[in-house]
C-alpha cells in the first residue's frame, strides 16, 4: 500500500483476496491510498487507485430561545453541515444561514403562527 507515495507493506493473502491493517496510519479522505500487486519475485503485476466514501459527519448545537422576544433560532455546528431545516409542530421549512461555525435561521414568523394555528 503506498499512502501519499510513502510505501507500507504487510499485506495479508487468503483464498485470492487480500487485507491489509492500515487503522495505524490515520487515513484522512484528502489522502491518495494506492494498492500494489507484486508476484512472488516482487515484479509489480497492478497498481490501483483505492476510493473512499466519505461518511459526512456534524453537530448542531442550538441556542435556548425565549418565545416571545427571540426572531431568529440560532447556535454553532461542527462538521460537515452546509444547509439547515427548521420544523416547527411537524411542518419543515428551508433556509437559514451557516457560515464559519455558526447558523441562523428567521423563526418569528414560522413559531407565532405555529403556535396560533396549534391554540397555544
Amino acid at each position: 500500500m503506498f499512502q501519499n507515495g510513502t510505501e507500507f507493506k504487510g499485506a495479508a493473502m487468503k483464498d485470492g483476496e487480500f487485507s491489509f491493517y492500515a487503522a495505524d496510519k490515520k487515513i484522512k479522505k484528502t489522502d491518495e491510498i494506492i494498492m500494489v500487486a507484486y508476484d512472488k519475485n516482487g515484479d509489480e503485476l497492478a497498481r490501483q487507485l483505492v476510493k473512499f466514501v466519505v461518511v459526512t459527519e456534524g453537530t448542531l448545537t442550538p441556542v435556548e430561545m425565549t418565545i416571545p422576544g427571540d426572531n431568529n433560532v440560532t447556535g454553532t455546528y461542527t462538521g460537515d453541515i452546509t444547509k439547515i431545516e427548521l420544523t416547527v409542530n411537524g411542518k419543515i421549512y428551508k433556509g437559514g444561514t451557516v457560515a464559519n461555525g455558526t447558523f441562523k435561521f428567521y423563526s418569528k414568523d414560522k413559531v407565532m403562527n405555529e403556535n396560533r394555528r396549534s391554540g397555544h
